[in-house]
């Protein structure tokens, strides 16, 4: 195996990595005070102080971001194995690519970096 295709695979095991490590991060630590009451969520912005507000708001837009790019990156890895099957019908393949376009360019090109000289 070429140093290219390990650097590859070491870079994409590396991205998941830290991916998978900030979804955990930012989900098993809440921030100390200012739970959002999602019963009645305008009334929870007028009593809340604007500091802990955007706190709040910040980090479940932190979560929402890293999880998407947790699950792109899985499906595209997922994807990209399964267009990369040699004897797989069309259409299986056809799904596999489609999977990948949900994740950034860069990290479709990553995964299949990975992938090509493991399939060649």
């Amino acid at each position: 195996m070429s140093s290219g295709a390990v650097r590859a695979r070491l870079a994409l095991i590396v991205l998941l990595a830290a991916e998978a490590v900030a979804v955990w991060i930012v989900a098993s630590h809440p921030p100390a005070s200012g739970a959002v009451e999602w019963g009645d969520p305008l009334r929870w912005l007028q009593v809340t102080d604007p500091e802990t507000a955007t706190l709040v708001v910040g980090r479940w837009l932190v979560l929402v971001v890293a999880g998407w790019l947790l699950s792109s990156t899985l499906l595209a890895l997922g994807g990209a194995a399964v267009a990369a099957l040699p004897h797989a019908p069309r259409r299986i393949r056809r799904v596999g690519t489609r999977l990948t376009r949900c994740a950034p360019a860069a990290v479709v090109h990553l995964v299949e970096a990975a992938l090509a000289v493991g399939v060649v």
